[in-house]
């Protein structure tokens, strides 16, 4: 089986603290890492809000699918405007965002492809999964 997601918007990398699901766990999760300061707060909110819309899009696209239990490839494209990010870091928050929705464990993935490109138009991610073992 193989996948391809879309999903719009400008990438957001993995900032290193629990990744919540609900409102309330984001602000539990703010005050356990003791979170200050409205730059860092805004980071982790948007990691979070990119690593949602992840989920959503996979939800989308394993519609009538079952969850990959076998051995995964895993392909992520970053098209950006931002050259900052660390390529990393994003397919981390990336990998994070697809466990339990496409694979049961991001254990399974046993090859991986990162890139990332600068594009002029609106930015988004392009995320293929394909299983290696039918």
């Amino acid at each position: 089986m193989k996948i391809s997601i879309t999903v719009p918007g400008e990438p957001r990398p993995w900032v290193g603290w629990h990744k919540p699901r609900l409102a309330w766990q984001v602000v539990k999760a703010l005050e356990q890492a003791q979170i200050t300061g409205r730059g860092k707060v805004w980071q982790f909110c948007q990691m979070v809000a990119y690593q949602d819309t992840i989920q959503a899009a996979a939800w989308v696209a394993m519609r009538d699918k079952a969850l990959m239990l076998k051995a995964v490839a895993l392909s992520i494209g970053f098209h950006t405007n931002n050259r900052k990010p660390d390529l990393t870091n994003m397919f981390k928050a990336a990998e994070d965002a697809l466990q339990g929705v496409v694979f049961k464990n991001d254990r399974q993935v046993r090859e991986s492809n990162a890139y990332m490109l600068a594009t002029k138009g609106p930015p988004y991610t392009l995320i293929t999964v394909e299983s290696l073992e039918d």
